[in-house]
C-alpha cells in the first residue's frame, strides 16, 4: 500500500509528521540480498507553496535532497536512489499546492568494468588531443557497457598517455575503468 493511498488530500501537518515517525522504522529495513545498497532512516521535507502542483512536488524533492545532503552527505542525497519514496500534495485554501516528499536515502555501491583505453585524433594542441581521446573513450564505454558507464567523471583510475609526434602533433590515449 502506498503513502498516497493512505493519506487523503487534506492531511494536517501533525499527522504527516507522526506518519514520518512511524514509517521511519519500517522504511529503514534493507533487504540483505541487496547488500550493495547503504540506506539511512527515512526523511521527509515540505516544499514551498506553488500554484502548480508539479512545481510544488519539485520543491519538496529539492528540499528533501538538500536536507539529506546536509544530514548524510551528497552521496545519499539523490531522490532517484531513495527507496520507498513518495510525494503527498495538498491543495491549500488559497488555491496553492504544498507537497511533502518522504523517502529513505540510499546509496548504491559503485560498479566498475574492466579498464578501457581509447586513442584520440592528432592535434597540435595537447589539450585538444586529450579531449578527443576522452570523447572517444566515452563513446566506446557507452557502446561496450551502456550509457550509464560512459561518463568520464564517474570513471576510476583516469589518466591520459600523450605522445608528441615527429610532425609536432599530439596524440593521446584516455585510460580508465568505466563506473556508475
Amino acid at each position: 500500500m502506498s503513502l498516497n493511498s493512505i493519506i487523503s488530500k487534506t492531511v494536517p501537518l501533525s499527522i504527516l509528521m507522526g506518519l514520518l515517525a512511524v514509517t521511519t522504522v519500517s522504511f529503514t529495513s534493507v533487504n540483505s540480498a541487496n547488500a550493495a545498497t547503504q540506506c539511512k532512516k527515512a526523511l521527509g521535507s515540505y516544499g514551498m507553496y506553488y500554484y502548480k502542483k508539479s512545481k510544488a512536488k519539485t520543491s519538496a524533492v529539492g528540499r528533501w535532497e538538500k536536507k539529506t545532503a546536509i544530514q548524510h552527505g551528497i552521496g545519499l542525497s539523490f531522490w532517484n536512489n531513495a527507496k520507498k519514496r513518495s510525494n503527498v500534495c495538498q491543495k491549500q485554501a488559497n488555491n496553492t499546492w504544498r507537497c511533502f516528499a518522504i523517502g529513505t536515502p540510499c546509496q548504491t555501491k559503485t560498479v566498475c568494468k574492466p579498464k578501457l583505453k581509447k586513442h584520440g585524433m592528432y592535434y597540435y594542441n595537447k589539450q585538444k588531443a586529450q579531449s578527443s581521446a576522452k570523447g572517444r573513450w566515452e563513446k566506446q564505454a557507452a557502446i561496450q557497457y551502456g550509457v550509464k558507464y560512459s561518463f568520464w567523471n564517474s570513471a576510476k583510475a583516469r589518466k591520459f598517455k600523450c605522445k608528441k609526434q615527429p610532425n609536432n602533433t599530439w596524440r593521446c590515449a584516455a585510460i580508465a575503468k568505466p563506473c556508475h
